[in-house]
């Protein structure tokens, strides 16, 4: 019975270390790490982005709330803005997080490609 392993077994090339960046920075904020073989790191960035947006949407459904209730959906939603603001901030840091480890993927991806080349002659 063959195990799951997390780890990579061989470094990335090129091309697979360009869909982790892309991963990480357009679909999901650490699913591109997690694929990168950079585990903890990954599930650090998917779990600050995963509630980021919870938040976001709970924030959402707040001022939706207090619109459909309220003609003025200004009130009582300053407490509820702090909830959004939260949301962000951590989505954000997901995403600052996630740039700086495909940062990394791309410049261990480039060391690892330079020492398999051989000299010019």
């Amino acid at each position: 019975m063959k195990m799951i392993s997390w780890s990579r077994s061989r470094p990335l090339n090129r091309a697979e270390a360009w869909v982790c960046v892309v991963t990480n920075q357009l679909v999901t904020p650490g699913l591109g790490s997690i694929v990168a073989g950079r585990l903890w790191p990954g599930l650090i960035q998917l779990a600050l982005a995963v509630a980021g947006c919870v938040l976001i949407v709970i924030w959402f459904f707040h001022l939706l709330q207090a619109m459909l209730q309220n003609p003025d959906p200004t009130a009582g939603l300053r407490l509820d803005a702090r909830t959004g603001e939260l949301g962000l901030a951590l989505f954000l840091a997901g995403w600052l997080l996630a740039l700086f480890s495909s940062i990394g993927i791309l410049r261990e991806t480039r060391r690892i490609e330079k020492g398999n080349v051989p000299p010019r002659i």
